[in-house]
């Protein structure tokens, strides 16, 4: 990458650089907030002034940064066990599941029974994410098993 601007876009995850974007022309000063002390990191974001900085020597390097580091593809999360273990990553998912029975019956959080015909099931369902190193390469998997929220109840 070289030249334009670099920009976050929150709602697909990724870098957007163009060559195309607008700053106002003139700035004669920034926005102060109220109680901003002089000095702080607000006084300082607040009071900045495009065109006090060498702007060219500045992205060069930090596009030089961005172009070192390495580059990962985004893995979706899934929405329900179904789409876990039909994806791409199931052998992953299905590990981490099974990890995570295994974790729930040592630790013995349910105690199974007969189920008769006065007594209500729990429904619920699987949670998923994945942990990431600092440099946003995989460090595991993440599943939970979880009871739906509306049916929680408080029993003394």
């Amino acid at each position: 990458m070289s030249g334009g601007w670099l920009l976050w876009e929150p709602a697909s995850k990724r870098l957007i650089q163009s060559a195309s974007v607008r700053f106002p022309r003139f700035q004669s000063s920034g926005v102060t907030g109220a109680g901003c002390e002089k000095g702080s990191l607000s006084h300082i974001a607040n009071t900045a002034i495009l065109g006090q900085v060498p702007t060219e020597k500045y992205f060069e390097d930090e596009n030089t940064a961005i172009d070192t580091l390495p580059a990962t593809k985004d893995i979706t999360i899934p929405k329900h066990l179904g789409q876990a273990f039909s994806g791409p990553l199931s052998q992953e998912w299905r590990k981490t599941c099974e990890a995570k029975l295994e974790q729930m019956a040592l630790r013995d959080v349910w105690e199974a029974v007969n189920k008769d015909s006065a007594m209500k099931t729990i429904k619920h369902c699987w949670v998923f994410d994945v942990k990431r190193h600092a440099d946003g390469t995989v460090k595991k998997f993440k599943a939970c098993l979880v009871a739906w929220g509306g049916l929680h109840l408080l029993r003394l």
